[in-house]
């Protein structure tokens, strides 16, 4: 689950959703050799099966994807389109209760221009808060929206325990095994 609505991967173009896609895959277009200004004009100007195909063939070359997971690469890709259709859609209600949301500190640069760099870092934030007001608290966790749950256990996966745990314990509510539990909801 996001922080907020990202429509661009359903109504973009080809070249928008297959990056976002090969971002969640874990071999961005840049790392497989398509990051450049010729590779992504043949990606924007391509079908998006024949810009999926492209991607595949340039994993393989790389080595970023295996065989087994370009092979796979038309299901995924048309679950990824499916999620993104669905999220598009979307529309938020307020909630009328607190809300922790975990920012990441590095933004993903992607297609974000330099000077827009700021507002993409706190674009969750700024989404949520009218729809939560002062019951929104915001906290920046170490690595991007892939990797917050990585690296040294002070930065990654126990810093978000920590911070869950200690969000619960002041609203009174406890998380029984993994299980989101208040008071007298299971007796």
């Amino acid at each position: 689950f996001d922080a907020a609505p990202q429509p661009a991967a359903a109504t973009a173009g080809t070249l928008v959703s297959l990056a976002t896609f090969a971002r969640q895959v874990g071999a961005p277009l840049g790392e497989v050799g398509l990051g450049g200004p010729a590779a992504r004009r043949e990606l924007e100007d391509a079908t998006p099966a024949r810009a999926l195909e492209r991607y595949a063939e340039a994993g393989r070359r790389s080595g970023l994807l295996s065989p087994e997971l370009a092979d796979g690469l038309e299901r995924r890709w048309r679950v990824f389109q499916a999620h993104a259709a669905a999220l598009a859609a979307y529309r938020p209600a307020a909630y009328p209760g607190p809300v922790l949301l975990l920012e990441a500190e590095r933004v993903l640069l992607g297609d974000v221009q330099a000077e827009d760099l700021q507002a993409e870092k706190h674009r969750a934030a700024a989404f949520w808060r009218p729809l939560l007001g002062d019951r929104l608290r915001v906290e920046t966790v170490p690595g991007d929206h892939f990797t917050i749950l990585h690296g040294a256990p002070e930065d990654g996966a126990a810093r978000v325990a920590s911070l869950l745990h200690r969000r619960l314990r002041g609203t009174g509510t406890a998380l029984v095994g993994g299980v989101e539990s208040s008071p007298g909801k299971y007796s």
